[in-house]
Formats: structure tokens, sequence, C-alpha cells
């Protein structure tokens, strides 16, 4: 089994985790969390994250001052701001080099998987 890519998605986590439980109040542990998970999410979907984050973090200063309601769990302004559907609105901050490198590892991962398969249906048939 390949779990390259999960660790390389976990190891800047691990890295840093012994030095982030020291910065900052503890009680501001949650708020770094959900940023952590806000930037993986973004880095995930191949976005450059920092337009990301300047653009929704702009986005959410302006609603909780001019129109709070937008503001409500599940309005139609905060889902339009999850990582896939900004891409959708802002290409020209999607890395589209990382999607091809992704297809690539992926497509190599089936092919290898494939003549794995069929080398193990070879030699079930030779030892009949």
């Amino acid at each position: 089994m390949m779990n390259n890519l999960t660790e390389q998605d976990l190891r800047p986590l691990t890295v840093g985790r012994a030095n982030w439980k020291f910065l900052g109040h503890p009680q501001a542990a949650e708020g770094r969390l959900q940023l952590v998970s806000i930037t993986s999410s973004a880095a995930r979907h191949h976005l450059v994250v920092h337009d990301y984050l300047e653009d929704v973090l702009r986005k959410l200063a302006d609603a909780a001052q001019h129109h709070p309601q937008d503001l409500e769990i599940g309005s139609e302004y905060l889902l339009d701001l999850l990582p896939d559907r900004w891409a959708a609105t802002h290409p020209q901050s999607v890395r589209r080099e990382r999607i091809k490198e992704k297809q690539r590892i992926d497509e190599n991962k089936r092919a290898r998987r494939a003549r794995q398969r069929q080398r193990e249906r070879e030699r079930a048939r030779a030892q009949v």
C-alpha cells in the first residue's frame, strides 16, 4: 500500500506540532487549528493559499461590518468561500501544474496496480 502522499500531507503538521504548542495562549489553540484546517484544505484543492486567505479574510471582514446576516452557518455566502467553490470563481489562483502532477501520479499508480494484478493472475494460472 502506497501512502506517500498522505505522509507528505501530514509531515508539516507533525514537524510543527512541538513548536505550535508554545505559540500564543492555550485558549487560542482552537483558532489556530481552524486556520491550519482551512489552509490545508486550500492546499489540497491546489490553490495559491496566500491568494485564497487574503480574499476570504477580506470578504469575511466586510461581511461582518456590512451584512452580518450572510455569516449565518449554511448561508450561500459562506458556502461560496469554500475552497472548491472559490477555485471555480478564481481560476488564476489554482495551481494547474499541481493538478497535472497529481493526475500523472494517479495514472502511474493505477497502471502499476493493474500490472501487479495481471502478474498475480498469471502466477495463479501457472500453479493450476
